[in-house]
């Protein structure tokens, strides 16, 4: 599996300058690779700090977290995406790309006061 992480993070425990990085819009991301199960270890010590984005070599997904949203999302096949969403124990809907990304456009929660 392959794991971007922002560069931004404060709390990073290793030397940035050695690993390979890339940059997206407004973000330049780390990267890292290794077993799915890595994706629940934290990089930042004793601070739980997950990847930004995550995927496996096929591509066949995509998870992203990004850094100042509220929200995860996930690329998939609509199998991927029609079994998530059948899951009880998570909060999952599907979403186009019209649908927006901002407090105002979650239908199931609303904005903070």
């Amino acid at each position: 599996c392959w794991f971007a992480v922002w560069e931004g993070w404060g709390c990073l425990a290793f030397d940035r300058a050695a690993v390979p990085a890339f940059e997206i819009p407004n973000r330049r991301l780390l990267l890292f690779a290794g077993p799915i199960t890595a994706v629940g270890t934290s990089l930042c010590g004793s601070y739980f700090q997950l990847p930004s984005i995550w995927w496996p070599d096929d591509r066949a997904w995509c998870v992203e977290t990004e850094v100042d949203a509220m929200s995860t999302y996930v690329g998939g096949t609509s199998e991927c995406i029609a079994e998530l969403g059948a899951r009880n124990d998570l909060e999952a809907m599907t979403v186009e790309p019209s649908d927006g990304v901002m407090w105002a456009s979650d239908q199931l929660n609303p904005p903070p006061a």
